[in-house]
């Protein structure tokens, strides 16, 4: 956890930096921006079909919310700010990928990844155990199917 003066002065430039990295995607999506007591809100829906939506909420008890299409990261602490900023720098260029995996046997939903691959190369990524095999034995082999997302600008 940041001591609150360290938090805020973070808080204020990242803020400043997604606002500015949305500025150039505005004729490309549909962007809001909220800064509201007790949290701070960015929200970006592409104009361009198969695009990854994003809303971030930064909150003053210092953790984040992020949606990513239709995975939702609730109540994480927040660790280190230039996440953000990578995060979204990422989504804007289409490196998102849903993976979701299934019992080969079954077809049973097993999991859904998220996987962000920063301009770096390093991969930020989650895994959220979901459907009917979510608590399996991984014994069966798994099929998987991965969803992946355009750029918002072309």
């Amino acid at each position: 956890m940041y001591p609150d003066d360290v938090f805020r002065n973070e808080l204020a430039a990242v803020t400043q930096n997604l606002t500015q990295w949305a500025e150039p995607l505005k004729d490309a999506a549909n962007i809001e921006i909220r800064d509201a007591s007790g949290y701070w809100r960015i929200s970006a829906r592409p104009k361009t079909p198969g695009a990854c939506p994003m809303t971030l909420v930064l909150r003053n008890d210092q953790k984040f919310d992020l949606s990513l299409s239709t995975e939702r990261f609730e109540d994480r602490a927040i660790d280190d700010f230039a996440l953000f900023g990578a995060i979204a720098q990422a989504v804007a260029a289409g490196h998102v990928e849903l993976v979701r995996s299934s019992c080969a046997l079954t077809g049973g939903l097993k999991c859904i990844e998220t996987r962000v691959t920063f301009s770096d190369g390093v991969v930020w990524s989650h895994v959220r155990k979901t459907g009917p095999l979510a608590r399996a034995k991984t014994g069966s082999p798994d099929v998987q199917d991965a969803e992946d997302f355009l750029p918002y600008l072309r």
